[in-house]
């Protein structure tokens, strides 16, 4: 269907392309009268000039913008500094980053989360929106820590009973 509305734009295109050419070429530029006349001169004249001035004006100066940077990570901190659970619980932590605009931002749900088991436990899941996961005998005491951009935050401890 597309392919016959392309013919059809085409053959319109190229009748009307003849008519318009026709048309310009059967003007012929004739003036359509018999008498004929002795074309004549036309006095020539000599330009005079005038001379002109240029206006002085003075330079303008464009303000240079310095472009924005982005903030940058200043500090990393996770709370509670300090958890207790059963095995087989979850325990809620959060980083937040402050920036050096002194904006905070919550960076939990980001994959920069490290864990160091000191006795015994095992951490499952501890990406996931900042919760820990412990399935290990009581006792067992892991360290936690958020590193991004070369920051590293504060150690929180989880501890299981």
């Amino acid at each position: 269907m597309r392919r016959i509305h392309s013919r059809l734009f085409l053959a319109l295109f190229c009748t009307l392309l003849f008519l318009v050419l026709a048309g310009l070429c059967g003007c012929g530029g004739g003036g359509g009268s018999d008498n004929t006349t002795t074309p004549t001169k036309t006095p020539t004249t000599t330009p005079t000039t005038t001379p002109t001035t240029t206006p002085t004006t003075t330079p303008t100066t464009t303000p240079t913008t310095t472009p924005a940077t982005a903030p940058k990570l200043v500090s990393l901190t996770i709370t509670p500094s300090s958890a207790t659970v059963v095995s087989g619980a979850g325990s809620p932590f959060s980083v937040k980053g402050k920036y050096s605009d002194d904006s905070i931002v919550d960076l939990s749900n980001q994959d920069i989360w490290h864990q160091k088991t000191i006795t015994g436990a095992t951490i499952t899941n501890i990406v996931v929106n900042g919760v820990v996961t412990i399935y290990s005998s009581s006792g067992s005491v892991t360290e936690i820590t958020a590193e991004k951009d070369g920051i590293t935050s504060n150690t929180a401890i989880l501890t299981v009973k």
